[in-house]
């Protein structure tokens, strides 16, 4: 179904990642939005120095150009002389968007906020500031916009506090999981469990929000459970701490490690799993254990997860979690789970989680944005 709102639009997206980053929230909402409208997906500039300006155009999304450009400064300003940087980079901008297109009917800033310090200079009909990291920097503003979004309740909270009008939208789901979601949908059936479970666990093995420490013990006190860890290897080898963990990793005979996988690839292999593994830690400062993207990518395979506590979960079946501030309880709660793993992957749960992962695709989520600005 086409949302009325995002439909023959020209839209700009704003990112402070490149298009060849690991695809997250702004990726997706470009390609979602380019199925139905013109869209323009601005990228954070080069790190190398240069004038050079080019786009290009996504085979699957016609309708999508991608925006790359380079600074006539080096990278090095964008954090430590950033009052510089802004300034080369609006000009930068200004010069590009002139050429493109002159107006937008949309534009969506998703918190790119070394490169600018408002939308205001962007002629559009439509704004929207969409934050999605809670970083300590975050100026709570409008920056410009007439709507803002956020997958965060302390964001939200945060904005309101500060007299702004700030609305909720959960993350999305993605295509690469929507088609084996959908077909797991239709043949959800009891199935005996094996004795050797396999657990699956899928992300960035050296985020510093990873619980290491809980996800050693439970690897060391399940020798019965197959761990299978799908993220990238790489590691800084000058730290003793990363090093350590992946070489614990590696030593493990109950633990495969796939390394980094397409997300085509990454959808296919979680549904093969008995179930799924989270496990991170609050810092109260970038991270406060809210809400996570990869919960949503869980929740589509129907299988039972195991988690540290996610606050948007709280409550509900979805999923098996600590309580809040208690990471401790994860390795027993882990044990018991697998223990009585059929009670937890039975179809009716198992249709449950599926059916709240669909309901929240990003085409669902683009619809939410449009019928809220729509009135």
């Amino acid at each position: 179904m086409i949302d009325p709102f995002f439909s023959n639009k020209k839209i700009l997206v704003l990112s402070p990642q490149p298009w060849n980053y690991f695809f997250v929230s702004k990726h997706h909402y470009a390609m979602e939005l380019a199925k139905n409208n013109d869209v323009w997906f601005l990228s954070s500039p080069k790190e190398s120095i240069g004038f050079q300006k080019w786009e290009e155009t996504i085979d699957t999304h016609p309708r999508l150009k991608i925006i790359q450009y380079k600074l006539p400064i080096p990278a090095f300003f964008r954090f430590h002389i950033n009052k510089i940087y802004r300034f080369v980079n609006l000009l930068a901008v200004k010069r590009i968007l002139r050429k493109i297109n002159p107006a937008f009917d949309v534009c969506i800033d998703f918190g790119c906020y070394s490169l600018y310090d408002s939308v205001e200079f962007i002629d559009a009909t439509t704004k929207i500031f969409f934050p999605v990291d809670n970083f300590g920097h975050i100026n709570f503003t409008k920056r410009g916009a007439h709507y803002l979004f956020t997958v965060s309740d302390v964001i939200r909270q945060k904005f309101i506090a500060a007299g702004i009008q700030c609305l909720f939208i959960n993350h999305g789901l993605s295509e690469n999981f929507i088609t084996p979601a959908k077909e797991r949908l239709q043949n959800c059936i009891e199935k005996k469990v094996e004795n050797n479970k396999n657990v699956g666990y899928s992300g960035n093995l050296f985020i510093r929000f990873l619980n290491r420490e809980i996800f050693r013990r439970i690897i060391s006190e399940n020798t019965s459970v197959v761990f299978h860890l799908f993220g990238s290897t790489n590691y800084n080898k000058g730290d003793a701490q990363e090093t350590a963990w992946f070489h614990f990793l590696q030593s493990q005979p109950n633990v495969t490690l796939h390394g980094f996988m397409k997300p085509d690839q990454l959808a296919l292999a979680l549904q093969s799993m008995d179930a799924l593994l989270l496990c991170y830690k609050a810092d109260n400062k970038d991270y406060f254990g809210e809400n996570t993207h990869k919960m949503l990518e869980y929740l589509s395979t129907g299988k039972a997860i195991i988690s540290s506590h996610i606050t948007l979960y709280a409550g509900s079946d979805l999923i098996e979690m600590t309580d809040i501030g208690n990471d401790e309880a994860l390795p027993e709660l882990f044990k018991q789970t697998i223990k009585t793993l059929e009670l937890f992957n039975t179809p009716d749960l198992s249709r449950k989680r599926i059916i709240f992962a669909l309901d929240n695709s990003y085409g669902k989520q683009v619809s939410r944005i449009g019928k809220i600005i729509a009135g």
